[in-house]
């Protein structure tokens, strides 16, 4: 089989394999050692792509590593993620804590829909908080 990419398709590629290989492996302290082989193969073929500007191999360790203009792209996109990530997730943790204080009796016979509309209502208000002031009217109050 055989892939025909174009020089911005070969970039896009690398960072989809870059991005994804992060969130996969961003908890375990080895990485497989399959997809490193996987990305390794990938990446032989920066040349052909005429992608020095991104990537650069070191023959004494024969490895190909990230240029450090490639490494900003990268960081921006995990930035971003990152960012959306946690406020989308603190907003749903602290929607579902306050769906949870409300009494069983009140949500006994609510069907799933009805049960997501309220969560999705209490989310967005932790969202339009968020978006306004950030973290600045966040307190943790001990009991």
């Amino acid at each position: 089989m055989r892939i025909e990419l174009t020089r911005e398709q070969y970039k896009k590629l690398l960072e989809l394999i870059y991005m994804g290989e992060t969130v996969i492996n961003i908890s375990k302290m080895t990485r497989d050692k399959d997809t490193l082989l996987l990305i390794k193969n990938i990446l032989s073929y920066y040349k052909d792509f005429k992608s020095e500007h991104i990537i650069e191999y070191d023959k004494s360790f024969d490895e190909y590593y990230t240029t450090p203009e490639f490494d900003d792209i990268l960081q921006c996109h995990l930035e971003e993620y990152d960012n959306y990530t946690f406020w989308n997730e603190l907003a749903f943790r602290l929607a579902s804590k306050d769906f949870d204080k409300i009494p069983e009796n009140e949500k006994k016979n609510l069907n799933e829909t009805e049960i997501f509309n309220m969560i999705s209502k209490l989310e967005s208000k932790y969202k339009d908080e968020f978006e306004k002031n950030g973290v600045l009217n966040l307190e943790i109050l001990k009991k």
